[in-house]
């Protein structure tokens, strides 16, 4: 299985990868070091990249489109991944995969911890910069198995 790796800009791995429904999903680590933050859905018999999700960017890119019900208000809008960051900052933004990634059978859905935005210091990115994990609460996109952002939570 390849998975595209940036480890000399200090892209990791650190989650356990996740196999359902004939995928291997992953996300990437490393948001202290300035990384973008992504999940990826790979064929578990070929490894090739089936879909990649980012957690911060247009809503191409993060996978929003007319299935996505924000519950929160400010969670409403278009490309909020990108213009609730300074200039450009959501592209070296952290909020990669954190903890775990979970597949819920019974509704074809994913479940996954986002970890902190970069830098740490939020004094140097303000905004709400969705759709990491500022506040330090778990943060936990749910996606169908087939690629659709649904929501977003925090807890």
């Amino acid at each position: 299985m390849a998975i595209p790796s940036a480890a000399s800009a200090g892209e990791t791995i650190t989650g356990a990868p996740l196999v359902a429904q004939g995928r291997v999903y992953v996300g990437n680590s490393g948001g202290e070091m300035g990384v973008r933050d992504w999940l990826t859905a790979l064929d578990e018999n070929t490894g090739k990249l089936i879909w990649r999700a980012y957690n911060a960017g247009l809503d191409k890119d993060v996978l929003i489109g007319p299935e996505f019900k924000p519950f929160y208000p400010s969670d409403k809008g278009t490309n909020l991944g990108v213009t609730s960051w300074p200039t450009d900052a959501w592209k070296i933004g952290g909020g990669t995969a954190w903890g775990w990634i979970t597949y819920d059978a019974e509704f074809d859905s994913l479940y996954y911890g986002v970890g902190n935005p970069g830098p740490w210091n939020a004094e140097q990115r303000p905004g709400d910069n969705k759709y990491a994990n500022r506040l330090n609460r778990a943060v936990l996109p749910l996606m169908s198995s087939s690629r659709v952002r649904m929501r977003r939570c925090k807890v």
